[in-house]
């Protein structure tokens, strides 16, 4: 059953793309669907509907700006050497 839905999302989802049709995307997007062809075993990475997807997009948004602050703290000289060090004049 996975397989099938993935399967006909992909498909779905390329004709879109060749006609130029915009539509919502569906949940869970194919590409979130991971399926372990040994097992059987489905892994759904993604949201499942359109609320948690607004809920990933805020908590990636979160993730990106502790990411950049981190990154600018890391390349200041000053928030390098940490509170309490002795500071160069």
């Amino acid at each position: 059953m996975a397989i099938e839905y993935k399967l006909g999302w992909e498909k779905e989802l390329r004709r879109r793309e060749a006609l130029g049709v915009e539509a919502p995307a569906p949940f869970p997007h194919p590409d979130d669907i991971v399926i372990n062809m040994k097992t059987g075993q489905v892994e759904i990475r993604g949201p499942m509907t359109k609320e948690e997807q607004e809920d990933w997009e805020k908590a990636e948004h979160s993730r990106l700006i502790t990411t950049c602050l981190s990154l600018k703290s890391s390349n200041d000289p000053k928030a390098a050497k940490g509170p309490g060090s002795v500071r160069d004049p």
